[in-house]
């Protein structure tokens, strides 16, 4: 299991190993270097590249209607569709998937009461995108398998990812989540009892506030809620080999470039970067403030950000809690296709 503890937070550990290369050697990486790890003899610096191969189409399995990536009953999980700029993008809960519908939902030609004044963006009859699961197999084996298809995901640090979803949902967001998960934590707990369920949904009301007790009770009995799933999980195992371009929250404005300016419009040839990314942007869509002039995820001006997210966790980790959540991730700290260092915990 790969260690990523927040006791060694201020180390210059980074990663040992570059992801592979994307089979087009014209693909634009990212130009932000990591140091190499203290503990190795190179000491060059490594080039982060989101891009990766893939297998021969030879060697593709089938799509399958019970496949993750088509959804397997929870339209959800299905991905993002884009067949004019022919990409899947895999919207991962607290990893950006917000911005990444409002994105592609204006790249799609959708108008601002769509792609900014909505607060349901995560609604299909809102973001008004296509998904995976409402393309036939056969449509579907061949978007997953074609080399003129680019299939791309981001990732996060699970530390940062699950704090995130604390954040959120358990207090930001405290009345949906007494009258919703809440509820589900009693009636798991109590299966058919309804007085045993009233019990623990009481307790779920009066501790969630409590991130021991978020990450000891709530994300180990509300298993199928993706905010706190391991993103390893939401793609089938035998598809993530097909995943051509991983992003990452440390490098979330660079490598998103990186992946917009390298799909191409098949209408026009134009970038997705440069219909929809360069500018026109304001960071605050939520809000109804549709009308900037920043790139997509352009955030510069908040430099206070790295030393706050550092401060968040350190203020919520105790050494125990690092390990119940390298414990309860450990498929995103320990897996072949993407891997994290200490300064992914500040993102």
């Amino acid at each position: 299991l790969q260690q990523n503890s927040l006791r060694s937070i201020n180390s210059n550990r980074t990663d040992s190993a570059d992801m592979e290369m994307h089979s087009n050697s014209n693909e634009p990486q990212s130009t932000r270097q990591i140091s190499a790890s203290p503990n190795e003899s190179n000491t060059e610096e490594v080039i982060h590249n989101p891009w990766r191969s893939v297998p021969d189409i030879q060697k593709a399995p089938n799509v399958t209607s019970k496949d993750i990536v088509r959804g397997n009953g929870q339209y959800w999980n299905a991905p993002i569709v884009n067949e004019e700029f022919k990409i899947i993008f895999f919207h991962m809960a607290k990893v950006g998937s917000s911005d990444w519908k409002r994105f592609f939902s204006r790249l799609s030609g959708m108008p601002k009461e769509t792609w900014c004044l909505t607060n349901n963006i995560h609604k299909r009859e809102k973001n008004k995108l296509k998904f995976l699961d409402e393309f036939s197999v056969e449509e579907a084996q061949h978007m997953m398998t074609s080399p003129e298809w680019t299939r791309a995901t981001f990732v996060r640090n699970p530390k940062s990812r699950i704090l995130s979803a604390y954040l959120d949902k358990s207090i930001h967001k405290a009345h949906s989540f007494e009258i919703h998960e809440c509820v589900s934590y009693g009636h798991n707990l109590g299966d058919s009892d309804k007085k045993v369920a009233k019990l623990h949904e009481d307790e779920c009301i009066a501790r969630h506030r409590d991130f021991d007790f978020f990450l000891h009770n709530i994300t180990k009995i509300l298993t199928e809620n993706r905010h706190y799933q391991p993103v390893y999980s939401l793609i089938d195992e035998k598809w993530w080999p097909w995943i051509n371009f991983i992003g990452k929250m440390e490098y979330f404005k660079d490598d998103a470039e990186s992946l917009l300016k390298a799909i191409k419009s098949e209408r026009d040839g134009m970038t997705a970067w440069d219909r929809s990314g360069a500018t026109g942007w304001s960071g605050m869509e939520r809000d109804g403030i549709c009308n900037g002039t920043r790139a997509f995820l352009d955030r510069s001006g908040n430099d206070s950000h790295a030393t706050n997210a550092k401060e968040k966790m350190q203020q919520y980790f105790t050494p125990e809690l690092e390990n119940i959540v390298e414990e309860h991730f450990a498929d995103d700290l320990d897996n072949p296709y993407f891997h994290f260092n200490d300064l992914d915990n500040l993102n």
